[in-house]
């Protein structure tokens, strides 16, 4: 059986442990809630690494890991990017003031790994989401990139975001 791990990456409160769980139907294990700014404290937020395992079919299993946003797991990124073969990069498209450490994020991908990434926004909220094109030069995206939306409590807009990533890693690594 093949296995694919795919990593998840944002910055915090981008919706990553809501995407993990949602793509199982089941849900992830959460961390204790020891966040430092208490005036904008989650009720749970994860602790280093969500993890979920979804059998694809008989022939292909994926591993999907689910990093921490805040920088204080950093270390952690060397442990699992290992290997990935491909990644997601959330952030809340409705919170420009996170817009920078997406494109980090992004900038780390790409300095860590020559795997395939797409970039998804989170917002359920379309009147405060900003517009593809102007997201696109907010994070400075080429247009090639995948750039996508989706609802990280919906689970067929979750199982798109999987497989349009999905269509990537095998378009490298297959074509």
């Amino acid at each position: 059986m093949k296995t694919l791990k795919i990593i998840v990456v944002g910055p915090y409160q981008a919706g990553k442990s809501t995407f993990i769980k949602t793509a199982k139907g089941i849900g992830a294990v959460d961390g204790a809630n020891n966040a430092n700014n208490d005036s904008d404290v989650k009720q749970l937020s994860t602790v280093a690494t969500d993890f979920e395992k979804i059998l694809i079919d008989q022939d292909m299993m994926l591993y999907l890991f689910g990093m921490a946003g805040q920088q204080r797991f950093d270390f952690m990124w060397d442990l699992i990017e290992d290997n990935a073969h491909g990644f997601i990069i959330l952030f809340d498209n409705t919170r420009p003031e996170t817009f920078v450490e997406t494109r980090k994020m992004i900038d780390l991908v790409c300095a860590k790994t020559h795997a395939p990434y797409i970039v998804v926004g989170t917002s359920d909220d379309a009147d405060l989401a900003w517009q593809p094109d102007d997201l696109r030069k907010a994070l400075n995206l080429s247009q090639q990139l995948k750039l996508l939306n989706c609802s990280v409590e919906d689970i067929t807009s979750v199982k798109k975001v999987i497989l349009e990533l999905l269509y990537e890693i095998l378009n490298k690594y297959e074509g």
